[in-house]
């Protein structure tokens, strides 16, 4: 969403030899343009989704040796009220070979953009499409995302 404000400024000339008048009257006070709070719009929102929107999304995104990344990214976009989509017909677990550890402040999308950079080296077969309505489609190597 968003806000547009407009500001419209006079030039006004004062004839010669006057004294320049003040902006504002002085018993009025200047109020910022920014006076809402900063996620208003967002106050309709459940606390948790609200929390994670305003956070970027910020987490404990880790994982164990072992594990399988869909499991891994089933848990990351669930903590982070976001939308995992399996776009794969691979039927073909792929399972972490390290663990993986992020530090505070990490966004998901950093962590799935490291995640997934790392597995490119592997023979993962399968990559990351991240869209703007906070779904993550996993997708064949091959495939576009639309």
């Amino acid at each position: 969403m968003f806000f547009w404000i407009s500001v419209l400024l006079w030039a006004v000339t004062a004839p010669a030899g006057a004294n320049e008048a003040p902006l504002l009257p002085p018993d009025q006070n200047v109020t910022p343009a920014a006076t809402a709070q900063p996620h208003e719009p967002l106050l309709h929102l459940p606390a948790n989704l609200r929390a994670s929107i305003e956070s970027g999304a910020t987490g404990d995104w880790s994982a164990r040796a072992g594990e399988s990344l869909r499991d891994v990214l089933t848990r990351w976009t669930a903590s982070a009220d976001w939308v995992l989509l399996w776009a794969t017909d691979s039927e073909r677990n792929v399972v972490l070979d390290s663990n993986l550890a992020f530090p505070a402040g990490t966004t998901l999308r950093d962590a799935v953009r490291t995640t997934f950079r790392a597995l490119s080296r592997g023979s993962a077969g399968v990559k990351a499409c991240e869209y703007q309505n906070r779904t993550l489609r996993i997708v064949a190597l091959g495939a576009r995302c639309e």
